[in-house]
């Protein structure tokens, strides 16, 4: 079975992506640390989903990867501070 790593997976979207890929018979592992998401956007697919708690910046969270087949990255990137406008 193909195992697909969704980051962002519990997100609206990633959920969404996340339940598709396993209708498509995909094995789905999920690196979020719940930022922007929540369980309950997983609810519907219950168990089913590798969940793996934790940053996707952390380097102790890289063994996630470990096996993929590929990636679809959905994690929203870390808020950065505006430019300064300049005349």
């Amino acid at each position: 079975m193909t195992t697909v790593l969704v980051t962002g997976g519990v997100g609206f979207i990633g959920s969404h992506v996340t339940a598709e890929l396993l209708c498509r018979g995909r094995a789905v592992r999920v690196p979020d640390n719940f930022s922007t998401g929540s369980r309950e956007n997983l609810a519907a697919v219950g168990g089913e989903v590798e969940l793996v708690e934790g940053d996707v910046r952390s380097h102790e969270r890289t063994h996630a990867a470990q096996g993929a087949r590929c990636v679809i990255h959905l994690a929203p990137h870390p808020r950065r501070r505006a430019p300064r406008r300049t005349r």
